[in-house]
């Protein structure tokens, strides 16, 4: 219950454990599910995002899952770049929470996402892996022991590797929440949250859809919101280049 407040009171929101979304904020348009042009009936749209947060050690690109040429709709992969050394060491460790709009503000269903653990290359799980829900040095080994892969992987190379891939995301859920907790304590050391992709890359075309301030305000050109001197194409640019590096 104590880390449940705490989820609570890091992100400022009310707690959501459905699907349904208030009335405002029920535009999903943009999440496209084929990828003949990557675009939504409001223009192009990025179908990747970063997340980096010096304070974290984190850096990651999520995308959705991409099976049968086409983009799953509640499903995604995470490839991990890098992690701050005190998860290294088990200081700390890491879950993953979705988070919808309520037309003002984001809601957080506070049950922590489960992921699987999936090759980079192609997406496929990794046989043995277990289904996890926290995302701990101690688990990463033990996920590695239960399939036989300890010895040639350890947790400091594991996102050489593998990455994450997280369920349950349906489109009513347009934001992942990522908590960093100190390891044998219920207080959290710190939190982001991001876009999930796929979402209008111009931000003044996703300004335009009735997004809470607190939604808005993650997109990653968040910035450039009233300046129309860039188009489509630019801005999905600018966010899909910086994924190039994963």
């Amino acid at each position: 219950m104590k880390k449940l407040l705490l989820i609570l009171a890091i992100a400022g929101l009310t707690t959501s454990c459905g699907t349904q979304v208030s009335e405002g904020s029920s535009d999903f348009t943009s999440r496209i599910t084929t990828t003949d042009e990557e675009t939504s009936p409001n223009g192009l749209v990025a179908v990747c995002n970063t997340i980096e947060k010096a304070s974290m050690g984190v850096n990651a690109m999520i995308v959705p899952l991409f099976i049968n040429n086409s983009y799953s709709q509640d499903e995604i992969v995470m490839y991990l770049k890098q992690l701050d050394t005190s998860f290294y060491s088990g200081e700390h460790y890491l879950q993953f929470f979705r988070q919808q709009d309520s037309g003002s503000q984001l809601t957080t269903d506070t049950t922590p996402l489960l992921f699987k653990v999936v090759y980079k290359a192609n997406s496929q799980e990794v046989i043995g892996m277990p289904l996890l829900n926290i995302l701990s040095v101690g688990n990463l080994n033990s996920a590695l022991n239960r399939s036989g892969l300890a010895g040639r992987y350890d947790a400091n190379n594991f996102f050489d590797t593998f990455a994450l891939k997280i369920t349950n995301l349906p489109v009513a859920y347009e934001s992942l929440l990522i908590v960093k907790y100190n390891s044998g304590e219920t207080d959290y050391a710190d939190y982001t949250s991001a876009l999930i992709p796929s979402f209008d890359a111009n931000p003044n075309t996703y300004a335009n859809l009735g997004k809470s301030t607190d939604l808005l305000q993650i997109h990653p050109l968040y910035n450039y919101v009233g300046n129309t001197s860039y188009s489509d194409q630019q801005y999905k640019d600018v966010i899909e280049n910086k994924c190039q590096n994963f």
